[in-house]
């Protein structure tokens, strides 16, 4: 039986490395993003004084089930009734805030695990909200372990105001993982987004940084993140960056190790956070941006804030 794994992974170690990618689990460096729209248009309210925004990663819609990436769960796949169930809550939620604009990370729209329920649809058919983006950060045709099958899995964007353009930017991915792991791996990415309100242009990005890594490379993503940001600062454009930094903002209560409430008092060590030093990211979250607020629609107001970056 070890023969014929190490048979196996023989064999696609040399077709990753021949350059084959017959999982299609590439990106171009820039690509389109995909576009969605609700089968029923509501109507946008009228005179908003503020835009709310929220930044939801929802675990593809596995709510508080115990999965085995988890580090004490053994649960791989779904089935349906569990991630409609699960997906109804978030969309009752979702109409209970009443957000304008939302930016979802971990988000499945053909994936085996969630029994290929397309959640930014689903959303789209069950809130009042009319358009979305989404743009793959984990996708595969097969992946060979554990049962996951099928993958497509990543970041999008839903809104009142229909998108004037939507790229995903791909982000580099972790060096310091052999090439076979690295071929099935999530690719991380900088969803890019714009819209127009009252004829002035807001751009949203969403983006999901990397978990585990120990060579650098969050930090190299999030910097890169803060820099798409400033380049739109720099233009005089507003700007909404938000997602999931997987990192704790800087002076934010540290509720990780023991103390963590889900964390099983056995797990050990094998799913600690990188040593990863968190006043790195003052310069993104303490950087007091400036946007152009002469002639600024009441409704782009957001609490009289210049400061537009919502992460979690």
């Amino acid at each position: 039986m070890k023969k014929k794994y190490s048979l196996i992974a023989f064999i696609l170690v040399t077709i990753l490395l021949s350059s084959c990618d017959i999982f299609n689990t590439n990106f171009a460096d820039i690509e389109k993003a995909e576009f969605y729209h609700s089968p029923q248009l509501s109507q946008v309210p009228a005179d908003i004084e503020e835009i709310m925004i929220m930044s939801w990663n929802i675990k593809f819609g596995g709510g508080r089930i115990d999965f085995f990436f988890d580090g004490w769960g053994d649960e791989v796949l779904m089935c349906e009734d569990e991630v409609l169930d699960n997906m109804s809550k978030i969309a009752s939620y979702i109409n209970e805030a009443q957000p304008d604009i939302v930016l979802l990370q971990e988000v499945d729209i053909d994936s085996k695990r969630s029994a290929y329920v397309d959640q930014v649809q689903f959303l789209l058919d069950n809130t009042y909200l009319n358009y979305g983006v989404y743009a793959s950060q984990w996708k595969a045709d097969l992946i060979p372990s554990d049962g996951i099958g099928r993958m497509n899995s990543g970041n999008a964007i839903l809104s009142h105001w229909e998108f004037d353009s939507a790229e995903r930017i791909a982000l580099p991915l972790i060096g310091e993982q052999d090439a076979l792991k690295q071929y099935f791996y999530l690719r991380r990415n900088i969803l890019s987004t714009t819209l127009t309100i009252d004829n002035r242009e807001l751009s949203v990005l969403n983006t999901h940084t990397a978990a585990y890594s120990n060579d650098g490379t969050k930090k190299e993503q999030i910097d890169i993140f803060k820099e798409k940001l400033d380049e739109i600062e720099s233009a005089g454009k507003l700007f909404v960056g938000g997602g999931d930094l997987n990192a704790i903002p800087p002076e934010s209560s540290n509720y990780l190790g023991t103390a963590f409430p889900d964390r099983p008092a056995d797990l050990g060590k094998d799913f600690e956070l990188e040593d990863y030093d968190t006043t790195e990211l003052e310069k993104l979250y303490q950087k007091e941006w400036t946007v152009l607020l002469k002639n600024l629609p009441k409704h782009l107001n957001l609490n009289h804030s210049q400061r537009f970056l919502v992460c979690s």
